[in-house]
């Protein structure tokens, strides 16, 4: 069973997978990268850079509660306020 802090995994592929996450992350991210297809190509894996188009809004978060956690950049056409994590539910805007 687990400890409470991590999910038990029961199929092997996904446990491989997990391992190689965490031995390597930017391998990992990059050759699933390569399975996807893109109009361009990634310059760097890990790279956040990210063009706001004028007249946007960008928010950045970064929530941790109740064993969830999730972060990212908002970006919408409208003001909104940051999203917020409730377990066991997608991540959720506020108002």
């Amino acid at each position: 069973m687990g400890d409470g802090n991590q999910a038990e995994i029961t199929n092997p592929k996904i446990g491989m997978m997990g391992r190689e996450a965490l031995a390597d992350p930017g391998a990992f991210w990059a050759s699933a990268g390569e399975a996807l297809p893109w109009r361009r190509r990634w310059d760097a894996v890990f790279d956040w850079t990210v063009d706001v188009p004028a007249g946007w809004h960008a928010v950045r978060f970064s929530v941790s509660t109740g064993g969830a956690a999730s972060a990212g950049v908002q970006l919408s056409n409208v003001r909104l306020p940051a999203p917020s994590v409730i377990p066991g539910y997608p991540v959720q805007v506020n108002g």
